[in-house]
This record gives structure tokens, C-alpha cells and sequence, in this order.
């Protein structure tokens, strides 16, 4: 066995190491089913993909709010483009998301207790991609 093919193999041991190796059917870290029961999530890209931010209560603001991707961090506000709602029967069951931080007024989308859309629009109010702000409950 030549010293090329060794540290080829070295190489690779290390790379599936690092990453795992690829199986099929494998899916992006922050999938839709990660939303942990009780939450409202959303994702800052379509089909549940990237950026992920979750929410066990009402937040009208998003401002301060960041959203992750294993550690990596990306603000939540204005960054919506799919979701899930999991919320829990009888405590938290509808969402409606907002245009607006503090603005109840301007709703964007209604999602039922149980709904994912991998796509935000259509919506109550177009443009809905990357437009949200803040959710309440209801």
C-alpha cells in the first residue's frame, strides 16, 4: 500500500468522522418534525430548510430574537418562509403571525393548531415571505 493511498484512507476516515457518512433518505438538520411539541417554529427558508426558531409562548416582537442552524445564529425578525405549528390542545392551539413588531393588526397568516406549510404564501396579506414579526396565540 503506497503513502498516497494510506492518507487517502486517513482522509476519508476523518471526513466521515467529522460528518457521518450519507444514508439514504437523509434529511437537513432543522426538518419540520424537530419542532418540539407545544412550540410554534419557524424556518427561514422553504421546505422547513436552515434556520431554525422556536417559540412556547406569544412574542409580538421578533426583534430581538435569533433563530439557529446548529450554532449558527440568524435574527428571526423578517425571515420567515416556512412553519409549524405544534401547538398543544387546549393551551396553545391557533397562531396568527403579524407584519409588524406590536402590530396585531397587520396579520400575515393563520395556522391552525397542527399545520405546516413549506411555503408561507399564499397568505392573508401579500407579500408574506420574510415579512413576519411577531405571532399570538389564539
Amino acid at each position: 500500500m503506497s503513502i498516497r493511498s494510506i492518507l487517502a484512507a486517513a482522509g476519508c476516515a476523518i471526513v466521515l468522522a467529522m460528518f457521518g457518512a450519507p444514508t439514504a433518505g437523509a434529511q437537513p438538520l432543522n426538518r419540520f418534525w424537530e419542532c418540539d411539541a407545544g412550540t410554534y417554529c419557524i424556518m427561514t427558508d422553504i421546505d422547513y430548510e436552515h434556520y431554525l426558531c422556536e417559540w412556547s409562548s406569544t412574542d409580538l416582537n421578533y426583534t430581538n430574537d435569533y433563530c439557529y442552524y446548529g450554532i449558527a445564529a440568524s435574527p428571526a425578525d423578517d425571515s420567515a418562509s416556512s412553519y409549524r405549528n405544534n401547538g398543544a390542545p387546549h393551551t396553545y392551539d391557533d397562531i396568527y403571525s403579524f407584519r409588524r413588531p406590536n402590530n396585531t393588526a397587520d396579520k400575515l397568516w393563520f395556522a391552525p393548531r397542527g399545520e405546516s406549510r413549506s411555503w408561507v404564501s399564499p397568505c392573508l396579506a401579500e407579500p408574506c415571505n420574510d415579512q413576519a414579526s411577531g405571532h399570538q396565540w389564539v
